[in-house]
């Protein structure tokens, strides 16, 4: 069985710890199959500017995370589909 490899990039500690780990591990296993491998990595300056927005005068996260995957050929493709429904489901 092949292992799928997954980088789960979070805004902070605190916007990862608002969404269920085990709702976030069950959408992951129940997608890909058992044998996955997923780095926790936090967003640098840029990709957290990139992933807030201006909303009268207060800064607000848009993106905590963001999900890519790592095919067979080393091309990293983002999985908004998957961020979508572990931020739906997995919401504390």
């Amino acid at each position: 069985m092949k292992e799928v490899k997954l980088i789960l990039k979070y805004h902070n500690l605190k916007m990862l710890l608002t969404i269920d780990i085990n709702k976030l591990t069950e959408i992951l296993i129940d997608y890909f199959g058992k044998n996955i491998n997923i780095n926790f990595i936090e967003m640098n300056d840029e990709e957290k500017k990139e992933s807030t927005e201006m909303c009268s005068f207060i800064l607000t996260v848009r993106e905590r995370i963001w999900l890519f995957e790592i095919n067979e050929n080393k091309d990293i493709i983002r999985r908004n589909d998957l961020e979508l429904r572990i931020i739906d489901e997995g919401r504390k």
